[in-house]
């Protein structure tokens, strides 16, 4: 079986990811997943590759994909439905999955507005994608069972699944598979999910109540991994509140200082400004944040 996982192209620019110098992270998350569990992936990210769609649909239409996993920011939902519709065209079998922060905060009616659209995945999707993955391979599309989805059944009505009780242990996800992307000059690192305030503007997919940190073995793991392997300019780490456990981060800018990475690649985080403090300011700049 083979899983086709897209970042879909961009129709206007509104914000970074629009035009990016980075892999998508959450594709690149999805696809290590799947590549551990023994399934053959293909990555198509439009935006950093400056796909069109024709292009796009060409890349689909030379291979033979089981699945076509998208994602997508609310502005460019639709280009996912233009995907969708052409991909069911070319092959009408193809399983289509959309997951990301748009569905997850609207998964029902966009799954509505969007026959051509299979199952959309609600929060974190590593282990729900394999489950969808597992059910197309035996042949039977059974998806009644796998927890964190709404999709269509063969009658065409829209099934809600339970929720997806949140991986605790960060520790066990593999490294994001940026070898399966075209070169980029900034690379993203995510050290910790969630994150407890309660900004109106922001979404907060990975929940707002429990932050869950990777342990800083693991964290450093990945760094010495993306420095030596792709070279990047620079690292964002994504973490929503960088610096909300002030020890922690610390302790992380302490061991980037300590291992000389800071010499290496300048860093980008984000934080609230109730969580930095004089020191702190000084910590990051001598580690090239």
């Amino acid at each position: 079986m083979k899983v086709l996982l897209i970042n879909p192209p961009a129709t206007n620019t509104f914000e970074e990811h629009d035009e990016p110098n980075h892999p998508c992270m959450s594709v690149a998350y999805i696809a290590a997943y799947l590549r551990v569990k023994g399934l053959q992936v293909d990555v198509l990210d439009c935006k950093l590759e400056r796909l069109d769609f024709e292009q796009t649909i060409d890349r689909f239409r030379k291979n033979k994909y089981d699945i076509a996993g998208f994602t997508s920011f609310t502005h460019d939902v639709h280009n996912v439905n233009i995907l969708c519709e052409a991909f069911k065209r070319i092959d009408p079998n193809v399983v289509t999955i959309l997951g990301g922060v748009h569905v997850t905060a609207v998964p029902y009616d966009t799954l509505a507005a969007f026959p051509k659209l299979d199952i959309v995945v609600v929060g974190e999707g590593e282990y729900t994608f394999y489950d969808i993955c597992e059910a197309v391979e035996n042949k039977n599309r059974d998806f009644s069972g796998i927890q964190g989805i709404f999709y269509n059944d063969k009658d065409g009505e829209i099934k809600i699944n339970p929720i997806r009780m949140r991986e605790q242990d960060l520790d066990k996800l593999p490294f994001p598979a940026y070898d399966l992307f075209p070169r980029a000059e900034k690379i993203q690192i995510i050290t910790a999910r969630g994150c407890p305030n309660f900004c109106s503007f922001c979404m907060s997919p990975y929940g707002r109540k429990i932050m869950r940190f990777r342990s800083l073995d693991n964290v450093m793991q990945e760094l010495d991994w993306i420095i030596n392997t792709f070279k990047p300019k620079v690292i964002r780490f994504n973490d929503e509140t960088f610096s909300h456990d002030y020890d922690r981060a610390t302790k992380m800018l302490n061991m980037i200082i300590e291992r000389n990475y800071h010499k290496q690649v300048s860093f980008i985080i984000s934080t609230r400004a109730n969580k930095i403090d004089y020191e702190l300011a000084i910590l990051m700049k001598k580690a090239n944040v």
